[in-house]
């Protein structure tokens, strides 16, 4: 799939996408199955992957780059305290990454997640 056709099948699913080159961009540099498990959490239904009514773009990537940059901390100390650390990341990345993740496996089920 072309980074276009990428863009048009995530704004046919309801993802707002304001700027479409940025869009491109981050495509390009993270991938699109890469950011798959960041946009979980913004979507309506997992089986179509139709998104939640005003789910932007933009959401996605501060979620990922939050999310990156905190992973890249908690390596770059070089400590025991790592896990510790990861478990205070934020709820709503948590379960967007490791949520939708447990639920790919079957680990959770969608209201699990929730809770």
């Amino acid at each position: 799939m072309t980074l276009a056709q990428q863009i048009q099948t995530l704004q046919s699913r309801g993802l707002i996408i304001a700027d479409t080159n940025k869009a491109e961009q981050a495509l390009d540099a993270i991938s699109y199955f890469r950011l798959a498990d960041y946009w979980y959490h913004l979507e309506a239904d997992h089986h179509t992957h139709i998104f939640q009514p005003n789910s932007h773009f933009e959401e996605l990537l501060t979620s990922f780059n939050s999310f990156v940059t905190k992973m890249k901390a908690i390596a770059s100390r070089g400590n025991d305290k790592g896990l510790g650390d990861i478990l205070h990341i934020n709820d709503r990345e948590e379960r967007a990454v490791s949520g939708s993740c447990a639920i790919k496996n079957g680990e959770l089920t969608p209201s699990q997640q929730k809770k």
